[in-house]
């Protein structure tokens, strides 16, 4: 288990990574990894709850996709999952629909009140992003000024 001392609270931050329902298998996600069963889930929860006591804060990312979102196959007609394109200039893959807005499996699956702040990210029709420091394209989110903010990065 877990064991940061209290001393690390304020100097240290934790990014939970799209934990939602279409990444896992207790949720029999279109994207579901290998693991992510329910016991998964409740562990990592475990952890956030060791992290809220010890004064640490965590983030999470979450994917929220219009159902739209040019990286889905059903957009583009006569493609197949997995099938690789061009978007804005990029190899981007098609993958099957996943975590579209306001749906049960793009919820995050762990107790938000354990959370600082949820980040979330693809949010753009034509843009896809994989990172929690972009919405898509250049469009940046607010999890890198709040770091900043916090003075744990540059």
């Amino acid at each position: 288990m877990f064991s940061a001392s209290s001393a690390l609270a304020g100097k240290w931050a934790v990014v939970l990574v799209d934990i939602q329902g279409d990444f896992t298998l207790w949720k029999n996600g279109s994207l579901a990894v290998a693991g992510s069963d329910e016991t998964y889930v409740q562990k990592a929860e475990a952890v956030l709850r060791e992290l809220k006591k010890k004064g640490i804060d965590v983030y999470a990312t979450q994917d929220w996709h219009p159902k739209n979102h040019l990286s889905f196959f059903v957009n583009h007609p006569g493609k197949k999952p997995f099938e690789l394109i061009k978007l804005n200039g990029q190899d981007q893959v098609l993958w099957p629909p996943h975590c579209v807005q306001c749906t049960e499996n793009a919820k995050i699956l762990v107790d938000n009140s354990l959370l600082k702040m949820v980040v979330q990210k693809g949010m753009l029709m034509d843009w896809d992003s994989y990172s929690g420091f972009y919405v898509g394209g250049d469009n940046k989110t607010v999890l890198k000024d709040d770091l900043k903010k916090m003075a744990l990065i540059n």
